[in-house]
C-alpha cells in the first residue's frame, strides 16, 4: 500500500477528456500551467493519421494539484464543450 504522502513516480494522473478537436499539447498546458507543477502531458493520437483523438493524461507533480486540474477542467468550456476530467491515482 502506498503512504498518502508520497508521489507515484510519474506524478498523478489525471485523464482530461471532451477536447475540442485539434487541441494541442501547448494550449492544455498553457490552461494548467497555472495550476501546479505539470510532469508531463500525453495526447491521444490515431496511430496512422496522428490527429489528435479528443483526450490527454496529465500527470501532476503533486496530488492536491490533480485534485485541482480536476475541478478546474470540469468547470471550463471551449468551443461548445465542457471538458471532462478525471483523476486516476
Amino acid at each position: 500500500m502506498q503512504d498518502i504522502e508520497s508521489t507515484p513516480q510519474d506524478g498523478y494522473l489525471v485523464f482530461v477528456g471532451n477536447m475540442a478537436p485539434g487541441m494541442t499539447e501547448s494550449e492544455l498546458e498553457r490552461m494548467l500551467k497555472p495550476l501546479g507543477n505539470i510532469n508531463f502531458i500525453r495526447l491521444a493520437r490515431d496511430q496512422q493519421t496522428g490527429y489528435p483523438l479528443g483526450y490527454a493524461f496529465v500527470a501532476m507533480r503533486h496530488k492536491h494539484e490533480a485534485i485541482r486540474v480536476v475541478r478546474k477542467a470540469q468547470e471550463t468550456k471551449i468551443g461548445n464543450r465542457y471538458l471532462i476530467a478525471r483523476s486516476i491515482f
